[in-house]
């Protein structure tokens, strides 16, 4: 599974520079003010901001090309790594097992950031408690 999903990564960043002349690097970033708050990018570039690939089952694969909505648990990831960036928007490229694909962008939704803000900073504090 792990390789399926570093040749889905390579696929998405090699997908945006042969046809759109963007380059994406793989990247670890940390909040500004939070330094315990990082996330892993599949994809970054300064301008574009945030790739996100997925390797997705077909029938997610057929729902998401009908009603382009994005599961939650992607949503929150993508929030996340928007919070942690800074970034406005996120990419997010999906593949199935036969190489089809499909590109949404994710804008940011500052209240959801907040709340996935407190919620890693509340688990954070609790694990100090239990750990000291």
């Amino acid at each position: 599974v792990l390789k399926i999903s570093n040749k889905v990564e390579e696929d998405g960043i090699n997908y945006f520079k042969e046809k759109q002349n963007i380059t994406y690097e793989p990247i670890c970033v940390e909040h500004a003010q939070e330094s315990l708050l990082r996330a892993s990018l599949d994809g970054w570039n300064e301008t574009e901001g945030i790739l996100e690939c997925k390797y997705i089952s077909f029938d997610y694969f057929n729902d998401l090309k009908e009603n382009n909505k994005i599961r939650l648990d992607h949503q929150d990831q993508m929030q996340f790594q928007m919070l942690i960036t800074g970034h406005t928007f996120a990419r997010y490229y999906v593949q199935n097992t036969k190489g089809d694909n499909i590109i949404l962008t994710l804008n940011e939704d500052k209240n959801r950031q907040n709340d996935l803000k407190k919620l890693a900073l509340d688990f954070l504090k609790e694990l100090d408690i239990r750990l000291n």
